[in-house]
């Protein structure tokens, strides 16, 4: 690296006229003017022409001048701050060149002219990304969810709403398509039960009439949802990330029911047909609409943490059919469509694995 300043020396020599802002003094006591591009932490990458940009070893430096800065760097102490810091602050800056010492030959159109400025690096540093662009993780969701079902009955069917508090470990998958904007795709399942026993007991003046039948059910829930976030700005330790995110995807639900009359029954009647366990698997498999808006925190490369505001529209639609045949021949047939929507608001947490 010596041999190489030293051949630089004419070049340097022959740039005199050229404005060169920042100093770097190497070991054996030799000022070299030039303008600093980019600082790393085993060099300083810097233009002595006018024209090339040349790395040169922090090894031989003794010292590094960056203009209006002062001293950025010596070889007992290194750098005075970060690198990433030094790298945002000289490309910021604005150099002024000063304008040029005329001699009496200059024309009048050369002593009019006024001094240039120029700037270098204007583009402002904003990485929003991270610096790997695939991404899996999970998100940690406590939610109350609605679910619903049709309870059967000698006396008609009658759909209920069941509020149930749900915890949902979802797995998530991400890519990166540029800067700000990612896709991304996850998949939630959760089951669960209920059941209700029900009696009701009616006083007459010739006799008492009662209702007595247990109704039960299982559900599990099957949802897989694509989406595509938008990161909106970071912090300036730029570590955090604030984003919003719009999904959809649509739920497949199955319910298993069983209802029990415990009353006794002498005959076969009424004869049942009918899809129930059709149509609360329906009920329980909406379109989902979601809008969400986070922030994620970059821990170190490979791992991030983020929070997230989720609100969740569900649309769903199903119709019920039975026919009932009773002793005397008579024949009862319901149809029964239903639209239902659904508003849910709840928030959660998690990290995602880059690679």
């Amino acid at each position: 690296m010596k041999t190489l300043m030293v051949l630089m020396l004419p070049v340097l020599i022959a740039a005199q006229d050229m404005y060169f802002p920042d100093t770097v003094f190497t070991i054996s006591g030799r000022a070299y003017p030039c303008t600093i591009e980019q600082f790393t932490s085993k060099s300083v990458r810097a233009d002595f022409t006018g024209d090339k940009v040349e790395p040169i070893l922090l090894n031989i430096v003794d010292r590094i001048i960056l203009k209006s800065k002062g001293e950025v760097y010596n070889s007992k102490s290194a750098y005075v701050a970060e690198i990433d810091v030094l790298n945002q602050i000289n490309a910021s800056r604005t150099i002024e060149v000063p304008p040029p010492v005329l001699s009496a030959d200059d024309s009048e159109q050369n002593m009019i002219e006024p001094p240039r400025q120029e700037k270098v690096h204007q583009v402002k540093i904003f990485t929003v990304k991270p610096d790997k662009l695939f991404s899996i993780g999970f998100s940690y969701n406590p939610i109350q969810t609605h679910w619903y079902q049709v309870l059967e009955g000698y006396y008609g069917n009658d759909i209920v709403t069941v509020a149930e508090n749900v915890v949902d470990f979802i797995p998530e998958f991400s890519f990166y398509l540029s800067n700000n904007v990612a896709i991304f795709f996850n998949l939630s399942y959760f089951a669960s039960t209920s059941s209700q026993d029900y009696l009701y007991i009616r006083d007459y003046v010739e006799f008492t009439d009662t209702d007595d039948y247990s109704f039960s059910s299982k559900r599990s829930v099957l949802t897989p949802q694509l989406g595509a976030k938008y990161v909106i700005g970071q912090a300036e330790d730029k570590k955090t990330r604030f984003y919003i995110a719009l999904s959809g995807g649509k739920s497949f639900g199955k319910v298993v029911s069983e209802y029990v009359n415990n009353e006794e029954q002498d005959d076969i009647y009424p004869i049942e047909i009918e899809n129930y366990e059709e149509f609360n698997s329906d009920l329980n498999s909406p379109i989902i609409l979601n809008a969400l808006c986070g922030a994620e925190y970059q821990l170190n490369p490979a791992l991030s943490f983020f929070v997230r505001g989720t609100v969740r529209h569900q649309i769903v639609s199903a119709t019920l059919k039975v026919e009932r045949e009773y002793e005397d021949g008579r024949i009862y047939t319901q149809k029964d469509e239903r639209e239902l929507t659904d508003n849910l608001y709840f928030g959660g947490f998690g990290f995602h694995f880059y690679f």
